[in-house]
C-alpha cells in the first residue's frame, strides 16, 4: 500500500513539474512599434556615409512625447523633430558662424537655429521627462602622450565585447583624431540651455567618459561616468548633486561578509537606480587569477556576480543574488520594479530576465529583431521602463518601441 502511494506521489510531482517550469521560465515576445521615421539627408538627419554604409550613429537618442532629439555629430549640432517634421536645430556657435561665412545657398528659414556656446560635438541624449533633454557633449583637445610618430591613438577604446565605445569612436572620428574631455548639457525643447552638469557636480569638472545617464520618474538626473579606474554615480537634483556613490563604497557592500581569497579580484561592475529613483541596485564581480602552471590563458576568469539592492530611503542593503555564475547574464537598468539580466542568445535575439526584489524569476521578454541584423544599430531600456531601438534601413533613420 505505502508503495502504492509513493510511486502515486512520484507520477504527480513528475507530471506537475513541467507545467510548474513553464510558468517560472514564461518568455513573453515583445512587439516592434515604428514612432519615427525620418530620411537621410539634408532634411531629414545627416551621418557621415562611406560606401553605402553610415557612421556616427548614436547609441541613444531623445524620444520626448511626439518629439525625436538626435545629434549630428561632425556638424556639431542637435535636431528636434515633432510628428517628424524637422522643427528646431541647436548648433555650435563656432560651427553656426563657420557655415554662415561658407554659405553658398540661402538656409532654409523654415526651420529655426538656436546657436549655442557651450555644444561642441553632441552624443547620446537622453529626453526628459519635463519637456527637457540632455546631452552628452564632447570638447577636443589636441592628442600629445597616447599618439605615435605617426599620430596613431594607442589608446584602447574597446569595451567587453571588443566592440569600440561609440562615443569615442563618435569623437575621433569628427575631430581627426584628437582627444579630450566630456560635459553634460541641459536644454528645453525650445532650444534654451537650463544648465551644464560636470563631474563631481561642478559644471567646471569635465567626465573622462560617461558609461550610461537618464532621468528617473520624479525629474531627477542619475549619470554613471568613470572616475580615473573606477566607476561613479551621481543623482542630481534640481540641477545639484544630492547623493554619490564610489566604487569603493559599492564594493565594501556587496563584498561585506565574504572571505577574499589571494588569487580573486573583487570589484565594482556596475551601479543602477530603479526608475523610482529611491533604490539603488549594486553588483560586484568575483573573478579568479588561474593557476599558470595548468596551461590555463593569462587574465581573471569569471567566477560570479553578487547583488544587492540599497535603499536611499532608510539606507537598508539586501542581498538579492549571491551567485550568479553565468558569465554571459549581464546586468543592466532595473524594469520598473524588476531588476533584469540580459543575454544576447543569437545574432537577432536578445532574452532581458526580469527579477523581483525576492530574487525570483517572474518571466522573460524577448526582442527579435526582423531582417538585415546590421541594420539595427543599438537596442537599449530607459528608466521610464521603456525599450527602444535604433535602425537605419532604405536611407531613413528609424526608432522603435519595443511593447
Amino acid at each position: 500500500m505505502k508503495y502504492i502511494n509513493y510511486r502515486y506521489l512520484i507520477l504527480l510531482i513528475s507530471f506537475c513539474f513541467p507545467f510548474i517550469n513553464c510558468a517560472r521560465f514564461k518568455v513573453e515576445k515583445l512587439k516592434a512599434e515604428k514612432i519615427f521615421s525620418v530620411p537621410m539627408g539634408a532634411k531629414g538627419i545627416s551621418f557621415p556615409n562611406q560606401q553605402g554604409v553610415y557612421h556616427e550613429i548614436p547609441l541613444r537618442i531623445g524620444v520626448v512625447d511626439d518629439k525625436l532629439i538626435a545629434p549630428e555629430p561632425s556638424n556639431k549640432l542637435i535636431k528636434i523633430f515633432n510628428n517628424e517634421k524637422l522643427e528646431l536645430i541647436i548648433i555650435s556657435k563656432e560651427q553656426h558662424e563657420k557655415n554662415i561665412k561658407d554659405q553658398k545657398t540661402e538656409p532654409d528659414k523654415s526651420v529655426k537655429i538656436i546657436a549655442v556656446e557651450n555644444l561642441n560635438i553632441p552624443g547620446i541624449i537622453t529626453g526628459g521627462v519635463d519637456s527637457d533633454f540632455y546631452v552628452l557633449s564632447f570638447y577636443t583637445e589636441a592628442l600629445s602622450q597616447n599618439t605615435d610618430k605617426k599620430g596613431e591613438n594607442l589608446s584602447s577604446n574597446a569595451n567587453e565585447s571588443g566592440e569600440e565605445n561609440t562615443e569615442q569612436k563618435i569623437s575621433l572620428q569628427s575631430t581627426g583624431g584628437s582627444l579630450g574631455f566630456y560635459k553634460i548639457l541641459h536644454f528645453d525643447l525650445n532650444g534654451n540651455l537650463l544648465g551644464i552638469i560636470g563631474r563631481e557636480g561642478k559644471p567646471e569638472l569635465p567626465f573622462e567618459s560617461v558609461l550610461w545617464m537618464d532621468v528617473d520618474n520624479d525629474k531627477n538626473f542619475w549619470v554613471l561616468y568613470n572616475d580615473l579606474e573606477d566607476i561613479r554615480l551621481e543623482k542630481h537634483v534640481e540641477g545639484k548633486l544630492f547623493k554619490y556613490f564610489e566604487a569603493k563604497q559599492c564594493e565594501s557592500i556587496v563584498f561585506d561578509k565574504i572571505s577574499k581569497k589571494e588569487k580573486e579580484l573583487f570589484s565594482c561592475e556596475n551601479m543602477y537606480p530603479f526608475p523610482s529613483g529611491d533604490k539603488v541596485i549594486f553588483v560586484g564581480k568575483i573573478e579568479e587569477l588561474p593557476d599558470l602552471k595548468s596551461g590555463e590563458p593569462e587574465g581573471y576568469i569569471f567566477q560570479k556576480r553578487i547583488f544587492v539592492l540599497h535603499d536611499l530611503k532608510t539606507g537598508k542593503n539586501t542581498v538579492i543574488f549571491k551567485n550568479l555564475n553565468d558569465p554571459e547574464d549581464y546586468p543592466y537598468l532595473p524594469y520598473e520594479n524588476y531588476i533584469t539580466l540580459w543575454q544576447f542568445q543569437k545574432h537577432n535575439q536578445t532574452k532581458v530576465a526580469l527579477y523581483n526584489l525576492e530574487g525570483d524569476l517572474i518571466k522573460n521578454l524577448q526582442i527579435n529583431l526582423e531582417g538585415p541584423r546590421h541594420t539595427w544599430r543599438s537596442t537599449y531600456l530607459t528608466l521610464s521602463s521603456g525599450f527602444y531601438s535604433i535602425r537605419v534601413i532604405e536611407n531613413k533613420f528609424t526608432v522603435y518601441r519595443w511593447q
